[in-house]
């Protein structure tokens, strides 16, 4: 099949997907105006009725071959329902909102791959605006017994169509998202990470260092490094990925070593790496242990209780932690030690 007929069945793909999950796009719109508007302006018993009729209101599904009815009432039937029709590609995230209680959402398309489950994200179809997420590296499905953490590439996707170029199909751009995902995020990244992402967030400039740094020594000591190098050997995409959309130089430089390194060199970088990342992990364990002036409580909390106490609102103690000379102090410190690990794992 040549490039015009494979873009044109990418196309007719994509449109056959869109007019199936379109009943339920409508729905959730529609949902997601009312809470708008409560939100803003408050609500009456009239919007109590629009709101349980919506929730109530089957919703009926057809792709593939597949068919089935559901409502937003019922998540969990719902959720499976969108599965089924898709043959697993599309999933949807169920949250309720901080402030009227509705739920929102977030509905995506998954990509396939073989080398990592569960498989990443590669494009949103609907999100909720404000939509709380606890992580924004990742899509969380199932139940909270059971829930799966899915790699979210798909704010990527506009860069990655750039990089390769606006006539490439659809499919072209889910295979790159996901071979990215494979060879560099899914070592790059860790659900542990989080709270450290979000107070570098949080307290800006003095802590910048300390993200790029524990991606690129977690990804070093956790990725096989001929995998790496076979990846990122004379691949302009990544190099330009990760120059572009997702700009991360000490990554960039650390995959530029590879290629000329010889299997016993690659096996020490990978130790070295592994024993960078526990140094970094205790530097910023005596971070977490700073007293912090927090509310009323004279006795100033340790960086951590504060943290750990509003991971989810972390806009209430941004100007706490932003104004505290100790903490700051301390954010330098780990800081300047994060960019010395890094570069010590560059100069091998």
């Amino acid at each position: 099949m040549n490039h015009r007929k494979r873009t044109e069945a990418s196309r007719v793909m994509e449109h056959e997907m869109a007019r199936a999950l379109q009943p339920l796009l409508d729905t959730v719109r529609e949902l997601d105006g009312i809470r708008g508007e409560l939100e803003q302006l408050g609500g009456r018993h009239a919007h109590l009725e629009q709101i349980t009729r919506l929730l109530r209101r089957p919703i009926a599904l057809s792709h593939g071959g597949r068919d089935g009815k559901g409502c937003l009432a019922d998540r969990q039937q719902l959720t499976g329902l969108l599965r089924h029709i898709t043959h697993g590609a599309v999933h949807m995230e169920v949250r309720n909102a901080r402030t009227v209680f509705i739920p929102m959402y977030h509905i995506c398309r998954t990509g396939a791959s073989p080398l990592i489950s569960p498989c990443p994200v590669v494009e949103d179809i609907y999100l909720s605006p404000s939509f709380p997420r606890e992580d924004d590296r990742y899509f969380h499905d199932g139940t909270l017994g059971a829930r799966r953490a899915h790699i979210r590439m798909a704010p990527f996707r506009s860069s990655v169509q750039e990089i390769l170029g606006t006539s490439e199909t659809a499919s072209t751009v889910d295979a790159t998202l996901v071979d990215l995902a494979t060879a560099f995020f899914s070592a790059c990244w860790d659900e542990a990470q989080w709270p450290a992402i979000v107070l570098s967030r949080c307290i800006g400039s003095p802590l910048q260092e300390l993200r790029p740094s524990m991606e690129l020594l977690h990804l070093a000591a956790t990725a096989e490094p001929s995998v790496l190098r076979q990846a990122a050997h004379e691949n302009e995409t990544v190099h330009r990925f990760f120059a572009q959309a997702y700009p991360q130089p000490w990554l960039i430089q650390f995959l530029d070593m590879l290629p000329a390194m010889k299997g016993w060199e690659l096996m020490r970088i990978s130790r070295r790496a592994a024993e960078l990342y526990r140094t970094l992990e205790k530097e910023y364990a005596q971070l977490l242990r700073t007293r912090v002036r927090w509310g009323l409580d004279s006795r100033r909390p340790e960086l951590w209780q504060a943290l750990y106490a509003n991971l989810n609102r972390i806009e209430f103690l941004e100007d706490a932690l932003r104004h505290d000379d100790h903490v700051t102090s301390w954010a330098r410190l780990l800081n300047t030690k994060a960019a010395q690990l890094a570069r010590s794992l560059l100069s091998m």
